[in-house]
């Protein structure tokens, strides 16, 4: 769904912790760190909320 080539250059910019950070921020815990999160799996997580917005998005109501 998109483009993702972009969104995985703008993700390699950000340290792991930045990434959980933004995790949290997208889900809306602040308590969450995800303790036994690796890069790898915050970064779907991230992507899969990138997917959800852009289906959203198209959708015309």
């Amino acid at each position: 769904i998109g483009s993702k080539e972009p969104f995985d250059e703008i993700m390699k910019q950000f340290s792991d912790q930045e990434l959980k950070e933004l995790l949290n921020l997208i889900i809306g815990s602040e308590n969450n760190e995800f303790p036994d999160y690796n890069r790898e799996k915050i970064l779907n997580r991230l992507n899969e909320a990138r997917e959800n917005r852009v289906l959203f998005k198209n959708i015309k109501y």
